[in-house]
């Protein structure tokens, strides 16, 4: 057996295991440095500036590390494998990601045209779906492709009912209705569906707050409308100017017939279900909501919920 020294790398003597382990447990004979131990048929002299029994009990257990690379060694070329295919794999993946990327870059750059009118002080707004900050999103395009990449940021504007899309705020482009059928908005961690609804309005852009399939929807769409401000309204002359938001629902009905709702009230609630088979079914609702005559979204909503449960 060979002794390496771990400080000068060069052959020293014959070992002697048994005298070495005296040796190393004799505090007396053991000053602490220089001191040798075993290690996979090697004995490595341990540094000057280490104890050298901690170093001893180090190396043991580096020892039955280097025990167990002797025993399953053959290991090593099948780990050095599959290392190698999943980075492959993980390549292939990389590459087909960016080329996803790339694709979608370019059909948005298909069905789009610049927006003109935009400037980096109107980027944000009440006249936009997202006043505060642009999101990612997901496009279905009117061939039914999917259109995502993460470098585009969306929003919607509800004064002229408008996609657009920008990646730097520089260039702003503008997405026709004709097209798209329907967009995935991310807004931190919630979602929000918005779908064209061809029969009902072809330029208009509605959220779907309930998808019932083949039983009742509900949809939202927003109209805003800029109020002008009025000289004299303040002490410093003339008021800036509003925006209104003016929502509209749209009931989608089981045979597909729709009815469009400009005010949440009881009496326009009542009258679009009277001639409906669920008439009914909404009476109970709404006197369940008691007496009351102006409802919300919530109000709304809960009441589809409660047709599509009770029509079963």
């Amino acid at each position: 057996m060979i002794i390496f020294d771990v400080n000068e790398h060069i052959k020293i003597k014959p070992f002697n295991p048994d005298r070495l382990r005296r040796e190393m447990l004799n505090p007396a004979k053991n000053p602490g440095a220089g001191q040798a131990v075993p290690l996979a048929g090697f004995i490595f002299k341990s540094p000057r500036n280490h104890r050298s029994p901690d170093t001893y009990f180090y190396l043991q257990e580096l020892y039955q590390t280097t025990y167990i690379f002797r025993k399953f060694g053959w290991l090593l070329p099948v780990m050095v494998m599959k290392k190698n295919i999943t980075c492959s794999l993980l390549g292939m993946i990389m590459m087909c990601m960016l080329r996803a990327q790339d694709n979608s870059r370019t059909d948005i750059e298909n069905i789009s045209t610049p927006y003109i009118y935009f400037n980096e002080v109107s980027a944000s707004g009440q006249n936009y779906l997202f006043d505060k900050e642009w999101v990612k999103a997901k496009l279905l395009a009117a061939n039914n492709s999917i259109v995502s990449n993460d470098s585009f940021l969306f929003n919607f504007d509800k004064i002229d009912q408008r996609l657009l899309v920008t990646t730097d705020f520089k260039k702003v482009y503008q997405i026709d209705w004709r097209e798209f059928k329907a967009i995935l908005f991310y807004w931190h961690d919630t979602a929000y569906v918005f779908k064209h609804i061809y029969f009902v309005s072809n330029k208009d852009l509605f959220q779907v707050l309930i998808n019932g399939k083949s039983k009742y929807s509900l949809y939202k769409t927003v109209h805003t409308k800029v109020v002008k401000g009025s000289y004299g309204a303040t002490s410093f002359g003339r008021s800036s100017d509003k925006y209104l938001d003016v929502p509209e629902y749209c009931i989608l009905f089981p045979d597909r017939e729709y009815r469009m709702v400009h005010f949440l009230k009881r009496s326009a609630i009542e009258r679009i279900f009277k001639l409906n088979p669920d008439s009914e079914i909404v009476d109970d609702y709404l006197n369940m909501t008691g007496k009351k005559e102006l409802y919300n979204e919530n109000d709304l909503m809960q009441l589809i919920v409660y047709l599509n449960k009770s029509s079963l």
